[in-house]
C-alpha cells in the first residue's frame, strides 16, 4: 500500500497549520519539534519552508480524504453516516491503524472499513481548533 506521508501541526509562532513532513531534534534532552514544508531549493541544496510546530497539535495524514475532499489527519473531528446510522467522534491511531473513535460509546471504526460498509465520513474540525465538537454537537 503507498499512501503520502503527510503531517500537519500548528507553528509555535503564530498558531498557522502547516503541513510536510516531521522532524523531532532533541536538544538538551528536550524535543523540539518541526516540520518541513515540500519547498527544496535545489541551488542552495536546503529546505526553504520550515518552522516549529506544538507537538501536541502533530497529527498524522491518514491517506484518506471525506466525502468533499478535504484530508483526514489524526485529532479531526468527524461526523460518520450510514442509512439509519449518526456518529460523532475522533480520527486516532489505535492498535496499528487509523480508526474513527466514537464519543460516548468509544466504538472503533477502522478508516479502511468506511467506504467498503457504506459508511460517509465528513471532517468538522479538529481537536485543537474546536474542542466544542467532542460533546457531538453540530457546529
Amino acid at each position: 500500500m503507498n499512501r503520502e506521508i503527510l503531517f500537519r501541526g500548528k507553528r509555535v509562532d503564530n498558531g498557522e497549520w502547516i503541513e510536510g513532513n516531521y522532524l523531532a531534534i532533541y536538544t538538551s534532552g528536550l524535543p523540539f519539534s518541526l516540520i518541513m514544508a515540500k519547498n527544496y531549493d535545489e541551488e542552495e541544496k536546503r529546505i526553504t519552508n520550515h518552522a516549529a510546530v506544538i507537538p501536541s497539535t502533530l497529527g498524522q495524514y491518514t491517506g484518506l480524504t471525506d466525502r468533499n475532499g478535504v484530508k483526514i489527519f489524526e485529532g479531526d473531528k468527524c461526523v460518520v453516516t450510514r442509512v439509519g446510522a449518526l456518529a460523532y467522534g475522533v480520527i486516532t491511531f489505535c492498535q496499528g491503524c487509523f480508526v474513527f473513535k466514537e464519543n460516548g460509546t468509544g466504538n472503533l471504526l477502522h478508516l479502511c472499513d468506511v467506504e467498503i460498509n457504506g459508511y460517509k465520513i465528513r471532517v468538522q474540525g479538529n481537536i485543537h481548533d474546536n474542542p466544542e465538537l467532542l460533546k457531538g454537537e453540530e457546529k
